[in-house]
């Protein structure tokens, strides 16, 4: 039920990112069962696509009750150097690269006003932003409580939805992206019969 897709090795980065959620290691795909006996823990891996269509990395995403929790790799030379945000999107389609507009907007729930900083929000899709080092590789994790796999927002609702990569950071305040700029790259998160 999962797609699953092989994906080459982990990028080389030239500096160290200086943040806490830094991918440490790899993932095994499929589902896993929690320590001590608990509910099991979903996993779901899907390419992550560049402006340009092809592969430039990968989405393993671990679903529990509670949330999500996203590890993002992306290649050597596939973004700039710096800050990028990152949001889970509407709709589970990557078809139009480079807009990426296919997507549409963040996943959120009524009366939420986008960022972590805002008085209103955040809205469900809103992320942390990652950086990518010299060479334009990347490797982050995001833990988030505001979706669940099948719960109220779900990323596996009825048309799925997506993992967005901005070319800038998000403020976390401004309306409506948080001047994150245009989309470079998209990740379908749909389940395949």
């Amino acid at each position: 039920m999962h797609r699953s897709t092989p994906h080459r090795s982990t990028p080389q980065l030239s500096c160290t990112l200086a943040f806490a959620a830094l991918l440490a290691g790899g993932l095994a795909a499929g589902p896993a069962a929690a320590q001590d006996g608990q509910q099991e823990i979903e996993t779901f891996e899907t390419p992550v696509v560049g402006s340009d269509g092809e592969e430039i990395g990968l989405l393993v995403l671990r679903g529990g009750p509670n949330g999500v929790v996203a590890r993002l790799t992306i290649d050597q030379d596939q973004l700039s150097t710096g800050w990028h945000a990152a949001h889970f999107h509407r709709v589970g389609d990557c078809s139009d690269a480079p807009e990426f507009k296919a997507s549409e907007g963040h996943i959120t729930s009524e009366g939420a006003m986008h960022g972590h900083l805002h008085p209103e929000g955040p809205e469900a899709g809103d992320l942390a932003n990652f950086y990518a080092g010299e060479g334009g590789a990347a490797v982050a994790e995001f833990a988030t409580t505001l979706v669940t796999f099948d719960g109220d927002p779900a990323l596996f609702d009825d048309d799925g939805s997506a993992l967005v990569v901005h070319e800038a950071p998000d403020d976390h305040v401004t309306q409506p992206i948080g001047g994150a700029g245009g989309r470079v790259a998209c990740a379908v998160i749909e389940r395949t019969q």
